[in-house]
This record gives C-alpha cells, sequence and structure tokens, in this order.
C-alpha cells in the first residue's frame, strides 16, 4: 500500500513510512485462561472432549472471505472429515453468509459448526487450537491472523494470507503454505504442534502500545 501511494499519489519516499495492524494484548492468555475458553466453546457448541477445535473467521459476503470459506468446505474439510483418527470440529464465525449456503446446514454432519455473528471473537480466538487462513486475495495485512498469533493460536495461513506478518516475530506458531496448495494445508493441520507457546518478541513489534511509540518516534524526528 505504501508502494502504490508512493507511485499513484508523488509521494516522497523518504517522507513515507509504514506501522503494523497491532492487539491490546500485552502477552498471551496463560493456560488456565485459555481452557476456560475451551470449556465455554463445548458447552456452547457442544463440542466433545478431546476435539480439536480449529477456527475460521470474517465477514462472509467479503469475496475473499467467501473464497477461502468454500476452500475449507469443499477442498479442505473433506481431507479432514475422512481421517477417522482425527477429532475435530470447524467453527465458522462471521456474518453475511450468503443465503444459498442454507446456514451452512449441508455440512453439520461434516464437524462443521457456522456459529454465525457472535457479540465476542475473543473467547473463539482464545479457545482456539488452530486458526485457519486459506486466504488467497485481498490485499494488507490479515488483522484476523494478527488477533489469533496474539491469543497463542497456532496459526495455517497461505503465503498471501500472511504478508505483513514475518516469521521471525512468531515462533513455530503460524506455518504458512503455498497458495492454492491444498494438500500441503490439511497435511500442516495434522501434523500442528498445538503445545508450542507465541515468542515474546511478537508482542515486541505487535502490542499496540510499542507501534504507537515507534510512531510518535517517526513524527518527532520527521517534523
Amino acid at each position: 500500500d505504501r508502494q502504490w501511494a508512493e507511485i499513484h499519489y508523488g509521494l516522497n519516499p523518504l517522507k513515507c513510512f509504514t506501522i503494523t495492524y497491532g492487539t491490546t494484548l500485552l502477552e498471551a492468555p496463560g493456560a488456565v485462561q485459555r481452557k476456560r475458553a475451551q470449556d465455554y466453546l463445548r458447552s456452547t457448541l457442544n463440542i466433545p472432549f478431546g476435539d480439536l477445535i480449529l477456527l475460521f473467521n470474517g465477514t462472509l459476503n467479503y469475496k475473499p472471505n467467501l473464497d477461502a470459506l468454500m476452500i475449507l468446505l469443499e477442498e479442505i474439510n473433506p481431507v479432514l472429515n475422512s481421517r477417522i483418527s482425527f477429532n475435530y470440529k470447524l467453527i465458522i464465525c462471521g456474518k453475511d453468509l450468503p443465503g444459498n449456503l442454507n446456514g451452512l446446514n449441508d455440512y453439520s454432519t461434516k464437524n462443521v459448526i457456522y456459529a454465525g455473528f457472535v457479540q465476542d471473537i475473543n473467547p473463539y480466538f482464545e479457545g482456539a487450537h488452530i486458526f485457519l487462513n486459506p486466504v488467497i486475495d485481498g490485499g494488507g495485512i490479515k488483522t484476523k491472523l494478527v488477533e489469533a498469533l496474539a491469543y497463542n493460536v497456532n496459526c495455517i495461513s497461505t503465503v498471501s494470507g500472511a504478508i505483513g506478518v514475518p516469521g521471525k516475530f512468531t515462533g513455530g506458531k503460524l506455518a504458512i503454505v503455498d497458495d492454492g496448495d491444498w494438500a500441503a494445508f490439511t497435511e500442516t493441520i495434522f501434523s500442528a504442534d498445538i503445545d508450542n507457546q507465541i515468542p515474546a518478541c511478537f508482542f515486541d513489534e505487535f502490542y499496540w502500545g510499542n507501534i504507537a511509540a515507534r510512531a510518535l518516534n517517526i513524527l518527532k524526528n520527521n517534523a
């Protein structure tokens, strides 16, 4: 976006700076807090104990999100569902699901739960084991990916979906696969290590307080 603005608006590159989207969390929630959220999801959505909780969220009339949802439903979930020893539930959160998808009722017997628009998405991030981000279109950083990582959720993303989130800040919490390689995407779900931790350097980079301080420093030094 910065490069586009420099070219199309004739901006001076020496006067253009980039700051990232951030999180209000200064550190990841602890194990007790995350278990409480998982218990809430299991109780609210009738998820059996022991099932892995997978999450996708987004406004579903936005084409990149709807395309990603259809990839999950038609490319990824059938493989997950065919693995007899793999116990999971895929939660879909988001408003404006197209009417022709009938509330995802056709997928309710295939380990898919459509939660719709939820008043508070935080317990879903906090309680999920893996956040899925098979987005291959749309510009800029994917804010929901930053939010999921801040909650110490393992994330699996396409290359396009992970723009703006360098791996050096995420440790083993973010796995990135090539756009369109849904076989690799699915295998990464099976092999995910959900017990690893988001590193402290993630919050050094993405905590809003630190971002604001960097922005203030830019303004002071370039007035």
